[in-house]
């Protein structure tokens, strides 16, 4: 048991320190013009400072790749879920449908392992199918992932604690992304498939970057 607490304590404290070191230095990136590239920034620094930024720069560049890939291959399952799901489509339209709709992504959301949630929106922004279907009827009219999406371009959020989460399941951090795609016909948007990323999946990217090595 003992054993196992170790275990289970060393990877939540790499996950700890990747966090960390993502977060200074993408926040350096930002307020430092030139820093990542190895410009010029009019900051003193000695060599050991400059080679811990590397490392820090290269702990985020790996991360960001490797959402990047992850996050390319999310989108794209959405966009040919929506056009290619008549179950989804009919539940736009026809009320009856929709508890096989959140049968459907249910069963997607099973099999993919990536969801928190995966849910069916209305042109208002009406959760209409969902899984779990305890979010069935809640109002998503003010994500901005839902606003971008019902304009017709595919949108996904920052990294940040879901109170749809933490209310689904209150023994949840809640931390995810989300993503919403819009689903078409002929052009015209009919309504929207939004996702919560699972977060521990997203983890486990975090945790691959090599994590101490700033040479």
């Amino acid at each position: 048991m003992k054993k196992q607490e170790s275990s289970r304590g060393g990877r939540n404290l790499r996950s700890t320190i990747s966090v960390f070191c993502i977060a200074v230095a993408m926040m350096l990136s930002a307020t430092v013009p030139g820093f990542c590239q190895g410009q010029k920034t009019g900051i003193t620094l000695t060599a050991t400072d400059k080679a811990a930024m590397r490392g820090l720069c290269a702990i985020a560049e790996g991360v960001s790749n490797a959402l990047n890939v992850y996050m390319d291959a999310r989108v794209t399952e959405l966009l040919v879920g929506s056009s290619l799901s008549e179950t989804l489509r009919e539940a736009l339209a026809t009320p009856g449908t929709r508890v096989n709709a959140s049968k459907t992504l249910e069963a997607w959301r099973k099999a993919s392992g990536a969801y928190e949630a995966i849910l069916l929106l209305d042109i208002t922004g009406l959760c209409l199918a969902s899984a779990p279907t305890g979010l069935v009827d809640r109002d998503f009219a003010s994500d901005p992932a839902f606003q971008t999406a019902i304009g017709g371009k595919p949108a996904f959020s920052d990294f940040h604690k879901s109170d749809v989460l933490t209310s689904l399941d209150p023994k949840s951090k809640g931390w995810t992304i989300t993503i919403a795609v819009p689903m078409k016909a002929d052009n015209k948007v009919e309504g929207v498939l939004m996702s919560f990323l699972q977060w521990s999946r997203l983890s486990e990217l975090i945790m691959r970057v090599p994590v101490g090595k700033t040479g």
